[in-house]
């Protein structure tokens, strides 16, 4: 519970930081931190959430390293992709993303429950699935990074 307090804390922290940066005051604006920050304390909220499972024996450590290299590898894209262009490739998180964060906070937080030691075929099953899910997101928004990022340096991109 406290690892699950302070991702929760942190993703907040952000959220706060990021509005606080914020140029404009309309509710859509977005920042360059705040882009950056903000899948980044998703990503921190799920991985301590996932080290507590493992420590408490609901979630394997083979599923913790899937989860925490498809964070880590598109962390790593993003951040590539920003230097290769020079910020001129939006690299905030996509809808595949935002639902992958959704979907394991879900599992996650049913492993925590009773019903998930009742029934750990199904508590198996949720977590097969994420871990599939989030091999898809990151397949997914590396393929869009690299395109984006191909389109960005053919010439007529430039122009």
């Amino acid at each position: 519970m406290i690892f699950r307090a302070a991702g929760y804390a942190c993703d907040y922290a952000d959220g706060l930081l990021a509005r606080h940066a914020a140029t404009e005051l309309d509710s859509g604006s977005t920042t360059e931190f705040g882009a950056i920050a903000d899948p980044l304390a998703d990503k921190y909220n799920n991985t301590l959430n996932e080290i507590a499972l493992v420590r408490r024996g609901k979630l394997s450590g083979a599923d913790l390293a899937i989860r925490a290299t498809r964070d880590v590898g598109i962390t790593a894209a993003r951040r590539y992709v920003t230097k290769a262009t020079q910020g001129r490739v939006d690299v905030k998180a996509n809808k595949f993303g935002k639902m992958n964060t959704v979907v394991r906070d879900g599992v996650n937080l049913f492993a925590s429950t009773q019903t998930a030691e009742d029934h750990p075929r199904i508590s198996r099953t949720l977590h097969t699935a994420a871990n599939a899910y989030s091999v898809a997101s990151a397949v997914y928004t590396a393929t869009q990074l690299k395109g984006a990022c191909l389109e960005e340096a053919t010439p007529q991109a430039r122009r």
